[in-house]
């Protein structure tokens, strides 16, 4: 359930990670494409697919503190995968411990991380609210982060009871929050196969573009990229000369090593720079596999 690492190597200036690559884009970008109106069932398949990623995190005693659309991913089979794990932590006291960083986004925050009063675990769970919320609905439940605690919750007509009862008992002060356990077990999510959804046995809902092919979305164009391997670069290589690598995109190479770099590269990788569509970060390597 989270984005894997591969490799992770370095040139004299910069640290690279080659992660899985993932040709459904993140969660965001699936909530445009479909005009922010997903029907509950397809909501519910998603929504419980993070429930298992956030709890294989919090089993290794770490709080995540970025749970929002752009940071869920969807792999070759339509499946999730959270993302960009630079503000999880570790917890010196695993389940129970707490610390005190303020960080993440803040309409997906915590009340108890935007009061500085130290949070743990729980502080996912209400982002997880947050994101349901935003999943139903095309929007977060409070327009200012600040006064989350001033704003009475408010559920388009859409909501199904059911699922608005959910999100009611994630975004509660901490104490009386739901845990992963009582969110698992509450009737929206009655019925739901856990066993088969963990080990990927359930169809997915959404559709993923081929791997080799992807239709990237430019000012409202579909556009058509192929991707391309780097040639001639094999592990520990030197170079010695200010060459230029990459994917030819709109006319552009971009730039991957500079004089002098030690190159640790795995043949069968390219590097690209941000697009619309995909999981492409600047200054990202992306495998072929």
């Amino acid at each position: 359930r989270v984005q894997g690492l591969k490799y992770a190597f370095q040139t004299e200036k910069n640290l690279y990670m080659v992660t899985d690559f993932m040709p459904g884009g993140d969660l965001h970008d699936y909530l445009q494409s479909h005009k922010f109106n997903l029907s509950e069932g397809v909501v519910k398949h998603f929504f419980s697919e993070i429930v298992l990623a956030i709890e294989y995190l919090h089993s290794l005693g770490a709080v995540y503190r970025d749970l929002k659309p752009e940071n869920v991913l969807l792999d070759k089979n339509g499946h999730i995968r959270l993302a960009d794990m630079g503000l999880t932590k570790i917890l010196e006291r695993g389940r129970m411990g707490r610390t005190k960083s303020f960080c993440g986004t803040k309409k997906f925050m915590a009340p108890e991380i935007m009061k500085r009063k130290g949070h743990g675990q729980a502080a996912d769970m209400w982002s997880l609210g947050v994101l349901l919320f935003s999943l139903l609905t095309g929007f977060t439940p409070y327009s200012d982060p600040n006064s989350f605690v001033l704003e009475e919750l408010s559920f388009p007509n859409k909501v199904s009871e059911d699922a608005a009862d959910l999100i009611k008992n994630l975004l509660q002060p901490e104490s009386s929050r739901f845990t992963i356990e009582q969110v698992k077990n509450h009737k929206w999510l009655e019925g739901m196969k856990w066993d088969a959804l963990y080990e990927q046995a359930c169809e997915p809902v959404a559709e993923v573009w081929e791997t080799w092919e992807l239709k990237i979305l430019n000012e409202g164009r579909f556009l058509h990229t192929k991707m391309e391997k780097l040639r001639d670069l094999t592990i520990g290589d030197s170079v010695e000369k200010e060459e230029h690598f990459g994917a030819r995109r709109s006319g552009k190479l971009h730039r991957l090593v500079k004089r002098g770099s030690r190159v640790n590269l795995i043949p069968g990788y390219m590097f690209t720079s941000s697009v619309s569509r995909g999981s492409f970060s600047a200054g990202s390597f992306i495998s072929s596999e």
